[in-house]
């Protein structure tokens, strides 16, 4: 039975796995670090304020800070008539450090993919999906503690989408801050601004202009 269970782990998506895996791995080491802290009275604080991002959990040190480092609050919103076609809009929400790592696991090495994510700070993505063709966009804002953060995170998403999308045409940003896939309408854009690194996944030509216009005035707060 254990056999066919672990089968049935194994054929997962990576997702899955890592989801399954988080309160065993980063869920113990937390309560370790809060029980060297001060024993049972410090865990039972955890309980009356608990960590409000996965990022304190995977880092003690922020949790147990003071003031506790929390996330920023990614601005982004992409209003109605800023796209060219009829999109509707699925979802609407943060993906985290956590998420963000297991998404660059998919195509790279763990240990890269931790390491790439460290400096989160915020992020917030909205997909879409196209009316009629079943087209999905994603647009992504991901905010960082520094440029260099947010450097490092870009050179690993970049490596990614190379993988995810061999063959598609490329072509570097005019401003140089990063760059353009193409195959047929169909556009990816990756863009790093200071400490943002900016995504946009499945995008018509018409779109662009008005999405990275939009994607400039986001803020982190």
């Amino acid at each position: 039975l254990l056999g066919e269970q672990f089968q049935v782990y194994t054929r997962a998506p990576l997702i899955l796995r890592q989801q399954l895996l988080f309160p065993y791995v980063h869920g113990l080491a937390f309560v370790k670090a809060a029980l060297a802290r001060g024993g049972w009275p410090e865990l039972q604080r955890v309980y009356q304020r608990p960590p409000v991002s996965a990022q304190q959990v995977m880092h003690p040190e922020k949790y147990f800070a003071e003031p506790p480092v929390l996330p920023s609050e990614v601005t982004l919103h992409i209003p109605d008539g800023v796209l060219s076609t009829s999109w509707q809009k699925l979802k609407r929400d943060v993906l985290g450090e956590f998420l963000l790592s297991v998404i660059l696991q998919q195509f790279l090495p763990e240990e890269e993919a931790r390491q790439s994510t460290v400096g989160w700070r915020g992020d917030r993505y909205e997909l879409f999906e196209q009316q009629g063709s079943g087209r999905l966009l994603l647009v992504c804002v991901t905010a960082w503690d520094s440029p260099a953060a947010a450097t490092a995170f870009f050179q690993s998403y970049h490596k990614l989408l190379a993988l995810k999308y061999p063959g598609w045409t490329r072509q570097a940003l005019e401003d140089r801050s990063g760059h353009l896939w193409q195959q047929g309408q169909t556009h990816v854009m990756l863009r790093r601004q200071e400490h943002f690194v900016h995504i946009v996944e499945g995008a018509l030509a018409e779109d662009l202009p008005r999405l990275q216009a939009l994607l400039e005035r986001v803020m982190a707060v």
